[in-house]
Parts: C-alpha cells; sequence; structure tokens
C-alpha cells in the first residue's frame, strides 16, 4: 500500500508540479526494467560519455538559479530558502538540463518556531505545464519518492525508505543511470528508485516550514544539454 505524504510535503509537491507540469495519477502505471548489479560512482566517472563534476552553485551568486514561489537570498555564502513571512520557497537551476549523470546538493536545514517540514530536491524537472517530475522528499528520518504533477498534487509515495536523523549538514547524491537511480546520503546508500519514465531535465530545490541553506550544488552530466 502507497502511503501518503505529509500535508505539507504535499503542498510543496503541488507547488513544485507547477514547475515540473502534469501527467495525471501516475505511480499506478510503474512498469518492469530490469535490475542490473547496482552501478557504483566510480563506474559512472569512467564512463566515456560522463564529464566532470561542475559546481552550479558555489556560494558566490545567485546566478543560474530562479525562484519560483516565496523569496531567496545569499546568505553566508548558502542560498537561504524560506526567510520568516515569506512562506513556501523554490528555486530551479536554468542552465541545466540532463538525463544520466550524478548531482550531489549539500543542505543545511535551519530549525524556526515552526514545525520541522520537509524539504523536496526535484529532479529531471522542466519549466513545462505538460511535464512530470521526480520528488525526493527529505524529512529527518525518512525521504519519500513520488512523480508529481499538476493534476496530482497530492501524490502517493512510491517508495519510503528510513535512516538515522543527522543535527547538521546533508549531502545528497542521486546516480542517474537510465530507468535506474540510486541515491546516497551522507555517502551511505539509502534507496534505488526506477524511473518508469526517464527524460532529460533540470534540478529543483524547495521548502516550507523550516529554513533551507543551500551550500552546494554540482552535477556531473552524461548527456548535458542547454534548456
Amino acid at each position: 500500500m502507497k502511503s501518503r505524504p505529509h500535508h505539507a510535503a504535499a503542498v510543496l509537491l503541488g507547488a513544485l508540479c507547477l514547475l515540473g507540469g502534469c501527467d495525471g495519477d501516475v505511480g499506478q502505471e510503474q512498469v518492469q526494467v530490469d535490475r542490473p548489479s547496482p552501478p557504483t560512482q566510480s563506474d559512472v566517472a569512467q564512463s566515456g560519455r560522463q564529464r566532470p563534476w561542475r559546481t552550479i552553485f558555489n556560494g558566490e551568486g545567485l546566478g543560474g538559479w530562479r525562484l519560483v514561489r516565496g523569496c531567496f537570498d545569499l546568505d553566508d555564502g548558502a542560498i537561504a530558502l524560506n526567510h520568516p513571512f515569506c512562506g513556501m520557497s523554490i528555486v530551479f537551476a536554468e542552465k541545466v538540463s540532463f538525463r544520466d549523470g550524478e548531482v550531489e546538493v549539500t543542505l543545511l536545514p535551519i530549525p524556526t518556531s515552526r514545525p520541522m517540514q520537509p524539504y523536496v530536491i526535484a529532479l529531471r524537472s522542466r519549466v513545462s505545464f505538460n511535464w512530470s517530475s521526480l520528488y525526493f522528499t527529505c524529512y529527518p528520518d525518512h525521504l519519500e519518492v513520488a512523480r508529481g504533477s499538476a493534476r496530482s498534487p497530492n501524490p502517493p509515495a512510491e517508495m519510503t525508505v528510513y535512516y538515522d536523523p543527522v543535527p547538521d549538514v546533508v549531502v545528497w547524491r542521486f546516480l542517474l543511470q537510465g530507468s535506474r537511480i540510486d541515491v546516497y546520503r551522507l555517502g551511505v546508500p539509502v534507496a534505488t528508485y526506477y524511473d518508469w519514465r526517464p527524460q532529460r531535465g533540470t534540478i529543483a530545490i524547495g521548502t516550507d516550514g523550516w529554513g533551507l541553506h543551500v551550500l552546494r550544488v554540482r552535477v556531473r552530466t552524461a548527456d548535458e544539454e542547454l534548456p
């Protein structure tokens, strides 16, 4: 049985779907895919098509990032999301578009007076109404994965995995190879998700409830093109 995401996460997913597009009710249309042996990060790095790491945010400026909702600022070398009175805040990378490769996002959740809410990292997104994107909803102790859309803003979680919470900086790494997406947290593999519709897109990050400092974002792509 697929669980429903937390209300705040569902609201955030719905807002991110306005960036990602719509495809109706997904999650019921999963197709069977071959499940090869897990690739290692060195396997991808040694691929002939693999490019070097490219930092798309390094703390020096906000160029290349677009605000979708709320507000953001450059605060002590970080993209600061969800300042007081801003509410939900979402940004996405404007000059990145790829299907396969690696994404590394380094984040620092900032507690506020509001109850803890998750943040979302969206992959394979695009600024198009007719588009669906993958949403990784990150809680302190677990991760939920779903494909969201404007027509289905409250999608059931297709996958939920649990881990030990940490009070400090979190580094997420996503290894994308066709249908297979391997997810690492603090260097430890936590999930393997199979994307029934692998497609080229960009990266979006959003939060509601707590603040979020995005410290670094970098990509290593196999098939990058300008959006």
